[in-house]
């Protein structure tokens, strides 16, 4: 049976990568003594995937992922066992089942909504993102194993909106970025381009968008 799981990833997890989250997740599925479904072969591993994996020092509070069951056991059971065996900084939001047949989630994101909370004001924040988003183009360069790679910044933004805090509120912006294969918007990129230390505020992950959603 499939199952489709939501969580947040917060405290001190925000330090973990993504592998080494994969890892915890088995870890807990294990722990709470789930018959996971496990792949063929020399290594066997449990079938389990995340639809997005989520830069190091980042934090979320919708990570999505799927997993495998030899059998059909419900749901309540399943979030039960889970939240009992999860550790600190693993949190269960939602678990569901899920069709056989469905897509992968990998293939099926879409998007990435995030909230990036700054320690300090920005003078002129709203200006500068007003500025971005009204450009055609903002073409970049990627190093990837030594290779340079230019692509356009600016067409993997789908919305870019600053959030001036009020009182002794900090500033925040909010992004919803393009996240497809070989098509995914970062959040420090665009600091970057924003003139902004991409290493000083807060990223936080607040929302995955899938096919079926983002065209509704």
């Amino acid at each position: 049976m499939r199952y489709q799981i939501t969580f947040a990833k917060t405290g001190a997890m925000r330090f973990t990568g993504h592998l080494d989250v994969h890892t915890t997740l088995e870890r807990t599925m294990r722990r709470a003594n789930l018959p996971l479904v496990y792949s063929e072969g020399f290594t066997p591993r449990p079938k389990l995937s995340l639809a997005s994996a989520l830069p190091l020092g980042y934090t979320s509070e919708a990570e999505v992922g799927e997993f495998w069951l030899k059998e059909e056991l419900p749901v309540d059971e399943v979030a039960k066992a889970f939240h009992a065996a999860a550790p600190p900084g693993i949190a269960l939001k939602k678990l569901t089942t899920a069709p056989y047949e469905a897509s992968k989630l990998q293939n099926a994101l879409t998007a990435a909504e995030f909230v990036i909370t700054f320690r300090e004001r920005l003078p002129g924040l709203a200006e500068k993102v007003g500025e971005m988003m009204a450009v055609a183009e903002l073409p970049r360069v990627r190093v990837r194993k030594g290779k340079k790679k230019t692509y356009d910044l600016r067409e993997l933004i789908y919305e870019a909106q600053a959030l001036p805090g009020e009182g002794d509120e900090p500033d925040r912006l909010r992004l919803l970025l393009r996240a497809e294969p070989n098509a995914t918007g970062r959040p420090d990129e665009l600091l970057e381009e924003l003139g902004i230390d991409p290493l000083s505020p807060k990223i936080h992950r607040t929302r995955l968008l899938f096919e079926e959603i983002v065209n509704a």
